[in-house]
């Protein structure tokens, strides 16, 4: 058993993939719901403490982390992000879609990245801790939540694996290509996967990888097996609508390359939300 290290900073944006978000000066730009901006070493953003340490009030024999569940990924970022880039650059000009192969030697990596972002996200925590508590006042009775952070940890240690073999074994994916502007990553994105190991119905997810490329994959009950992948050239409008949409999903920390992005309230996040099904439901019909 991995033994924790009380206080240590656990990154839900990985250092590695933080190195894609620089500027000219090596910085990360982060902008909050106040619409403050900093710019940080990549190190020193996108983490919380204990995040991944499941630990009891003075010290237990069985307290563990579940940060090494992770090191694939992290050791897979630079590799996968180098593909995404070279994937970007062979989009034909002018073409809206275009077909990817996609290699197991590939799709393997790009699986565990993006299963590691949906585990490691602060979303998937805040909804793994919202279950417990609503599980232990409903169910079993009590009068308050107690040890959420050590029960949703618990729960959360169990899904990078089937997650990431979810997304290798089977689904599809779209690589969105930024052709004007820049893509934004929040503590939270769009996705319907549950803190849980059990596959749910129709599983998808959708985040920015680096600030010109947004990797989404989706699987529903019945798809063609070809093309494994497409890239799709997005305009600066879908670009503005696809960071619109994080703020639906984040809380406080968007990171960003260039200008900050127009923070919404919330009327206009319902707005957008609003927007965004009617969208789905549009593309699953001419589907």
């Amino acid at each position: 058993m991995k033994k924790p290290i009380p206080g240590q900073k656990h990154h839900w944006f990985p250092k590695a993939m933080a190195k894609a978000w620089v500027d000219s000066e090596g910085l990360v730009s982060r902008t909050n719901s106040r619409g403050l901006t900093s710019r940080k070493h990549p190190s020193a953003i996108g983490y919380s403490p204990d995040h991944h340490n499941i630990l009891s009030d003075g010290g237990s024999p069985w307290d563990t982390t579940f940060e090494p569940d992770f090191d694939a990924a992290d050791n897979a970022f630079p590799r996968v992000i180098e593909w995404l880039n070279a994937i970007a650059n062979a989009h034909p000009s002018g073409a809206r879609i275009n077909p990817v192969t996609i290699s197991s030697a590939m799709r393997a990596p790009l699986a565990e990245c993006l299963a590691s972002l949906v585990v490691r996200s602060p979303r998937l925590r805040y909804l793994s801790e919202k279950h417990v508590a609503e599980f232990q006042l409903q169910t079993i009775g009590f009068e308050e939540p107690r040890n959420l952070h050590q029960t949703a940890g618990a729960n959360l240690r169990r899904c990078q694996e089937p997650f990431a073999r979810d997304i290798r074994t089977g689904g599809k994916f779209a690589f969105l290509i930024a052709q004007e502007d820049y893509f934004v990553f929040g503590d939270g994105f769009m996705s319907n996967i549950n803190p849980s190991p059990d596959r749910g119905l129709n599983p998808m997810a959708v985040t920015a990888f680096t600030p010109r490329v947004a990797v989404l994959w989706f699987s529903p009950t019945q798809y063609p097996s070809y093309p494994e992948g497409v890239t799709i050239s997005v305009s600066k409008n879908e670009v503005a609508m696809f960071n619109d949409i994080v703020q639906i999903y984040a809380k406080d920390n968007l990171f960003h390359l260039g200008s900050p992005p127009r923070l919404r309230t919330h009327s206009q996040n319902s707005t957008v939300a609003a927007r965004a099904m009617a969208d789905r439901k549009t593309v699953g019909h001419r589907s």
